[in-house]
Order: structure tokens, then C-alpha cells, then sequence
């Protein structure tokens, strides 16, 4: 049997998954904030939308895609924002 090990992640690569990862986290947060009954199609198109990027591109990389989005969310939300008491 051959090398089963990946290819070599090169810059290219890692900012070619930086950008998917971060396009599935927003795809995600935009279909939790406009879940409303008027707007349920767009919800499901989002949800499509972003996990079929999840499975074409981190089929095998799930720990690489929820750092991408964890990170992406306390970059532009910030620790506290999950017990900010505007929610």
C-alpha cells in the first residue's frame, strides 16, 4: 500500500480552508438568526449550503473545521459574547 498520510499542507491549502471553514461558520450563524417562519427556506438553503462545504472539504478534517469556526466566531464575537446579557 502506498503513503496514506495527506499532502503537505501548503500556505495555499490552509488559506483555501481557513476561507470554506469561516464561509460554513457564517452560513451557519445566518441561518440561526433568521429563523422565522416567513424566512424557513432560506434557513434550510443555508443549512444545505453549508453542510455540503463541511462534507466536500473537511470530510476528514472535522477538528480542523471547529477550530476555524471557533476561532472565527471569538475573533469577531469575543469571549464574553455568549454571556452577554443583551441575549
Amino acid at each position: 500500500m502506498g503513503n496514506r498520510w495527506p499532502r503537505k499542507a501548503t500556505p495555499v491549502r490552509l488559506i483555501h480552508w481557513v476561507f470554506i471553514g469561516s464561509a460554513v461558520t457564517v452560513l451557519l450563524i445566518m441561518s440561526c438568526t433568521r429563523f422565522t417562519p416567513a424566512s424557513i427556506a432560506k434557513v434550510f438553503c443555508f443549512w444545505f449550503l453549508a453542510a455540503t462545504l463541511a462534507f466536500v472539504f473537511f470530510r476528514k478534517r472535522k477538528i480542523v473545521l471547529a477550530i476555524i469556526s471557533l476561532s472565527w466566531v471569538l475573533v469577531n464575537a469575543g469571549l464574553t459574547a455568549a454571556w452577554h446579557p443583551g441575549f
